[in-house]
């Protein structure tokens, strides 16, 4: 993904808790129920209800917008469950180490994403230079990126989080720097 034509790439990535992709402008039913059993301010309502698209030529550009957004990647070995690696620092990628269950522990009440598209995750995994082949990754976002985000959700046009489906957020770099806009809203139904 690295050599990637000139052609621009728009990449999807949706807060999701399941592991199957979705195409762009289509609904997961079970996403739709379970967020509307949950609380809807709590993180893992928002990490079912919010997606994010990022605008980039190639994975280096990706990395680096997350990197500007303070996010941490987990990327899973498929072959050996157990091993998770934690790349905490996305401008010294060559600093990886195991996930202790401390850091699993840490980031299970942050916003995170998944990316399953192969293309995706392939250049991550080119990047990362990486001995295995992994199916998806998950970056884990600050709690301040979070609050920035549901109060820009929240102003995007005055709803009550409740009268909420689905939040699009797109990241775009301003004079050098990553900002997060929401460009969509889906009302429930």
């Amino acid at each position: 993904m690295i050599r990637m034509t000139a052609v621009s790439m728009l990449a999807v990535f949706a807060f999701s808790l399941s592991a199957a992709p979705l195409q762009e402008g289509k609904k997961d039913p079970a996403k739709k129920d379970a967020a509307k059993k949950k609380e809807p301010n709590s993180t893992e309502s928002r990490t079912l209800r919010w997606v994010f698209r990022f605008k980039q030529d190639n994975t280096t550009e990706y990395l680096n917008q997350l990197a500007a957004l303070g996010a941490v990647i987990l990327v899973e070995n498929p072959e050996k469950k157990d091993q998770i690696l934690y790349i905490a620092n996305l401008t010294q990628l060559d600093q990886q180490r195991q996930a202790t269950k401390d850091d699993l522990a840490a980031f299970q009440d942050r916003v995170k994403f998944t990316d399953t598209r192969k293309e995706s995750v392939a250049g991550v995994a080119k990047e990362l230079k990486l001995k295995f082949t992994p199916t998806s990754f998950w970056a884990y976002f600050a709690t301040a990126i979070e609050n920035e985000m549901a109060q820009k959700e929240k102003n995007y046009r005055n709803r009550r989080v409740d009268d909420i489906e689905e939040t699009i957020f797109r990241v775009i770099t301003v004079r050098g720097k990553c900002e997060i806009v929401v460009i969509d809203q889906t009302i429930r139904k």
